[in-house]
């Protein structure tokens, strides 16, 4: 979804006058995870190489979600914008070529096999 769309989206919960938390998360770092961004080991992106752009993880995001769902009396009326790392493509790339502790998802598919 595009900013404007979620803007809109702001603007008709203000209208109606509801009791809201807006989480502004920035880029999610497992968008360059997926089969279009990471093929044959090649990162492809629209943004140029070495202009950097704030990302973060979704687990990450869901965190902050869980927290605001858990404490309302202190998220309600909040407006949050959230972000992890500044990285370029460049940095991208070469720490999506590096072994990590964390398994990063590439794809997701449904197992054929029957049983557990």
């Amino acid at each position: 979804m595009n900013l404007v769309g979620k803007w809109r989206i702001e603007q008709h919960i203000a209208a109606l006058s509801l009791p809201a938390t807006i989480l502004r998360p920035v880029s999610f770092m497992e968008n360059s995870t997926g089969g279009y961004a990471l093929r044959n080991g090649n990162l492809s992106t629209g943004l140029a190489p070495e202009v950097p752009h704030q990302i973060m993880a979704v687990d990450d995001a869901g965190a902050v979600a869980a927290l605001a769902f858990s404490r309302p009396k202190k998220w309600i009326g909040r407006e949050v914008s959230l972000a992890g790392d500044e990285l370029t493509p460049v940095q991208i790339a070469a720490a999506s070529g590096r072994p990590s502790a964390y398994r990063c998802p590439t794809s997701r598919s449904r197992s054929t096999r029957s049983g557990p």
